[in-house]
Formats: C-alpha cells, structure tokens, sequence
C-alpha cells in the first residue's frame, strides 16, 4: 500500500492545521477549498454540497467564481464528475477530461477556464456524503498521480472531520440561540395572561397555564367591561409552539381593542371569526369559549365555538355542561355566532378548560378524560385556591413518567368569598 511521503505528510498536517483553526463551516470549506490547491499545487478547486431536496450538487465554494456566480453552478445528482463522486463515493481521477464523457464542459464555458485534468473526492460525515471536492489542473504536469490521490483522499478525511465540528458548533450556537429567543417569546406570552386573579363583587376569577413547549396556542384571559360586567375567555389554536402562540397573542390585541368601544359579544365574535379566516392558513382553526358575566343579575352570557365543554357546579353538586353550540373559528367566514344564557350564582364554580387535560394519557394509552377531570374538580368545588394546585398534580401523577404533551390551561369563576 502506498504511503505518503513525509515531505507531503508534513503540508498535510499544516493544512490541517490551517483549516481547522475555524468554526464557521462557510470559512472551513473556503480553507479547504484554498488548502486543496496549495496541497495539490493545482491552478483551481471548488467544493460542491447535496441539495437531496432537489436531487443535485450546487456549488458552495470555488476558487475562480465569486459566491454569487457560484450559486448558480449546479449539477444534477449522479452526472457530471462531482455528481458521479458523490453518488458512489468513489474518488475520480480525470488525466484527460476530453477522453471522459462524464465531464460537465458547462462550469468551463461560465469561468473560461479550461479543464484538463482534475481529481474529484466525496466529502462525508459519519459515512454520509455531504458533496465533493474537484481540484483542476496540475500545475507543471499533464495529471494528478497516484501520490495526489492518497494526498487529497486523506486530506478530504481529515477536513470533513473539521467541517462537521464546525457545522455541530454552529447548531448549538443556533439552539442556544433559538432557546433565548423562545424563552423571551415565552415571558411575553407570559404577560399577556392575567398576572393576578380577579375579584369583582361576589366573584373570584383566576386561571392555570403551562405549555408544552416554550411557548403555546393556549389562552385564557379575563378583564371589566363596566361595572358589573366581567368579560372572560379561554381558547387553543390547532397546534402547538411558535405560530399557535403568535396567534394567540393576536387574539388578545384584538379582544381587548373590542371591548374598548362595545360590549356586544356576538359582534366581537363575529369580527374575530372573520380576522382569523382571513389571516390564518388554511387548516389552522381556534376553539374558544367567550362569556360575559353579570355580577348583578348573576347571569353569564356565553358563546362556545367548538371549544371543549366547560362546566358549572351548582352549591348543591348538580352539573351543567356548557355544550359547543357553534363552529369553531378561522373556518367559515360571515358566520353568526348565537349567544346563550345561563344563571351563575357566587357558590356556583364555573370551570373551563383546553383539550390538553382531558386527552393527557398515561402509560396504557387511556385518557384522563371528561369525567375524572369533573371528579377532581367536585372535590374541592367550595375551595378552587387548592384546585389550582390539586388538579396539575393530578394530571401529573396520571401521566408519569411521561413528558406534557400537550398545553394545559384552565380557568375558574367562584365566589369570591369562600376563597379568601
């Protein structure tokens, strides 16, 4: 087996040593690319990567092309020297390119070189081909012999080695990154829930949260209208992270903005409806549940749009399921939302809730379900300050060992005065 010779072993470690001293994976390939010719004593190099979207190389870097024009070069997968390289994984040695039909003349008619010989080697990473690597013309000879083979084949080794730490370094620096971006989004969201509960007359309002992620597609808010009038709400967007969460935060822009001007609760559905059809991809919908609570008639006024069931405890244990009565919103424009009614009285307990709760499941698959959540709800219907600490351990100890799966919010209503 042919060794290198030490004066070639010697430029190796040095270009090594050279590419190595980056962790940006664009200024590696260039020093790669630079390294090669130097290594090599070639006239030009360039280096192209996969694109297994569109089945092709494209040309990252070259010696004689600016980034630009670069861009444009590319190869379809198998053809051509590179593309050939980097489906077989094998090294080319190209000592007449006239002579080989696999040749690309189209690169030489951009760059006005002419190609002569060249040596083509797949880059990989853990046995995976990222692309492939051409270097052209010998300088002072005809073609690339059997000691440029070796010299470039365990040069090519030794800077996938470097390229993969380099593209490593820059995916944590891209998590860390993303992970401060999302712990901000998260604060944010944060605020936009209610920061405390809420007590107007007989009445105690408050909520629970905690997402699944960073950051979620579930809401809840609460806040007066007028005097004996509380607006309240809780909903979830189709999905979970980033895009539920902006959405949600554009709910309570437009929620809030509503109510400045009208207190009309099927009109601010209405218009909602509409922002969210016209705004909202095709495929993402929003369950809500709005309602208006009369402190002095002790009525509540609700719209459920296809939202799960929230439910009324009566002081005297009965249940009343508020049932969706409507379609949810973002899907059929112009729809007309109809309001319900129903009595609510301060030792009532109205408690409303996203699917996160009652689709948590444990290890067998089963659901934690409508009627063990209304069951751990009933157990402390005269205290819902201990609900908000009972029922997540409750949903916890259902599901453990897994992780949260989905966002958790609810929200209570219950008299003020069993509460302090």
């Amino acid at each position: 087996m042919k060794r290198l010779s030490s004066s070639n072993l010697y430029n190796l470690l040095d270009s090594y040593a050279i590419v190595s001293s980056s962790l940006s994976s664009d200024e590696t390939l260039k020093r790669i690319m630079n390294e090669a010719t130097i290594l090599l004593n070639a006239e030009a190099a360039s280096i192209f990567l996969v694109d297994a979207v569109n089945n092709e190389l494209f040309m990252k870097v070259s010696t004689n092309l600016t980034d630009d024009e670069a861009k444009e070069m590319r190869v379809p997968f198998g053809k051509g020297l590179v593309g050939y390289a980097a489906k077989t994984g094998e090294l080319l040695n190209t000592k007449n390119t006239e002579k080989d039909d696999r040749f690309y003349p189209g690169i030489d008619k951009r760059t006005g070189m002419k190609t002569v010989s060249c040596l083509t080697v797949p880059l990989k990473i853990e046995e995976q081909i990222i692309g492939a690597a051409q270097i052209i013309n010998k300088k002072g000879k005809t073609f690339f012999d059997e000691e440029d083979e070796l010299l470039l084949t365990e040069f090519s080794k030794l800077a996938s080695i470097t390229l993969d730490k380099a593209l490593m370094h820059e995916q944590i620096v891209l998590k860390e990154k993303m992970e401060t971006d999302l712990a901000i989004a998260s604060s944010i969201q944060n605020n936009l829930l209610p920061e405390n509960k809420l007590v107007v007359k007989d009445y105690m309002f408050t909520g629970f949260y905690k997402p699944a992620k960073y950051v979620s597609g579930d809401y809840f808010d609460f806040f007066p209208i007028a005097e004996n009038e509380v607006f309240f709400t809780i909903g979830d967007v189709t999905g979970k992270g980033a895009h539920a969460s902006l959405l949600m935060a554009s709910v309570e822009a437009f929620l809030s903005a509503s109510f400045e001007y009208k207190h009309n609760l099927t009109e601010v559905v209405f218009k909602l409806n509409n922002f969210f059809t016209r705004k909202t991809p095709e495929g993402i919908f929003v369950t809500m549940f709005f309602g208006i609570l009369n402190t002095d008639a002790m009525e509540l006024t609700y719209i459920n749009a296809g939202h799960p069931s929230p439910f009324i405890i009566r002081k005297n244990g009965n249940k009343v399921v508020l049932e969706a009565t409507d379609v949810v919103l973002g899907v059929m424009q112009n729809w007309k939302y109809e309001v319900n009614f129903v009595s609510f009285e301060p030792e009532d307990l109205l408690f409303s809730f996203t699917d996160g709760i009652i689709e948590a499941r444990n290890l067998a698959g089963d659901l934690f379900g409508f009627e063990r959540l209304f069951n751990e709800v009933k157990k402390y219907q005269f205290d819902s300050n201990h609900i908000l600490t009972s029922l997540p351990k409750a949903i916890s100890d259902y599901t453990h060992p897994q992780v949260q799966g989905d966002d958790i919010s609810f929200l209570l209503i219950s008299g003020a005065n069993k509460n302090k």
